[in-house]
């Protein structure tokens, strides 16, 4: 509920400056912006609040006097670059200022055109030493332009080109972001980058899914809540946290999932049919087929397979870390359901 007292206090011409000073941390914002309204707040107070209320700065009765008196100033500029009620002109004249602050307002403002956020990107300011600027020195800018609602996509795909890790991680918030990108991402190995694609309000369900098997919880509760989750990507959610009733149709599907932590999950699940075990006893990672050879429903093939690897993985590795394979052989060797064609592997 706004407190009616401290916001008159904040709007009335003749409260003092230390009372506004005090205002202009209020925790209401309505107190906050009528503090960046009024008259008699000091410029520095103006500048910290011009952020989150660009426009009551603006229309603060100081601010023409300010704009008449000293056009160039750092506050005046600026406060005109986050502004949505400053002309297309201006934005245009503001674009040109090798001010980082200033350029990063002029990319955040929502009327800033799309040609002016083309030229941000493609002239990029000179406030860095060319020779040694690196990929993140234009993080802020780039982000800005990024997080622009008036942003195309073709820019999106610029920004990608050019842009570090983190304007990667903001193009892969923005509705906008296309769906080539999006798959890029997913595949990424990076749960910072996985938790800002799940918060993209418009990621398709086939992203949604890529993204349901990780490991960190954080991730999968974003899925489950996103408004595009489908019926698989839920699956493969409770298939990760252990719940009954996985479907062999996928526990085919998540057999081929390119994440190491998934196949093992398979390969131990009591549902797991022994087609799907042959393949996972072929699994490129060392931790894989042990498992589906373990399964209660692999059959002689997969034992088969499994034997194989034992033997490849026996050759591959130095002196010292053969006795583990050598004891796995005899393991299996020494099983009931080996077959001669497995036994004749070794």
């Amino acid at each position: 509920m706004l407190d009616d007292n401290d916001f008159a206090l904040a709007s009335a011409v003749d409260t003092s400056v230390v009372v506004l000073e005090e205002l202009s941390l209020h925790p209401q914002p309505e107190v906050r912006e009528a503090v960046a309204r009024n008259p008699n707040t000091p410029i520095e107070v103006l500048l910290k609040l011009g952020k989150e209320f660009p426009d009551a700065i603006t229309a603060n009765p100081i601010f023409n006097l300010l704009l008449l008196e000293n056009p160039d100033s750092h506050f005046v500029r600026l406060s005109l670059a986050r502004s949505t009620t400053t002309s297309e002109s201006a934005i245009a004249r503001l674009s040109k200022i090798e001010d980082e602050e200033i350029l990063c307002a002029v990319a955040r403002n929502p009327k800033t055109p799309l040609h002016i956020l083309e030229q941000l990107l493609e002239n990029p300011p000179t406030f860095y030493d060319d020779e040694n600027a690196d990929e993140f020195d234009f993080d802020e800018l780039f982000i800005a332009i990024v997080q622009n609602p008036n942003t195309s996509e073709s820019l999106l795909l610029q920004l990608a080109e050019r842009g570090s890790s983190n304007v990667k991680m903001a193009i892969a918030q923005n509705p906008k972001a296309p769906l080539s990108l999006l798959n890029q991402f997913a595949d990424w190995r990076n749960f910072r980058m996985h938790k800002a694609i799940a918060r993209n309000p418009q990621a398709p369900s086939a992203i949604l899914e890529k993204l349901a098997g990780e490991n960190e919880k954080e991730i999968r509760d974003l899925v489950k809540n996103h408004p595009n989750v489908s019926e698989t990507a839920i699956a493969i959610i409770n298939f990760i946290e252990g719940k009954p009733g996985t479907s062999i149709d996928l526990l085919e599907l998540l057999a081929s999932d390119r994440r190491a932590s998934v196949r093992p999950l398979v390969a131990t699940h009591p549902s797991t049919p022994a087609k799907v075990l042959e393949k996972l006893a072929q699994d490129t990672d060392p931790n894989v087929p042990p498992q589906a050879a373990n399964n209660p429903n692999a059959n002689s093939t997969v034992l088969e397979f499994f034997a194989e690897f034992l033997v490849k993985q026996h050759q591959r590795v130095s002196p010292s870390n053969q006795a583990m394979y050598e004891r796995s052989a005899v393991q299996l060797v020494s099983r009931s359901d080996i077959t001669p064609m497995t036994q004749a592997v070794f």
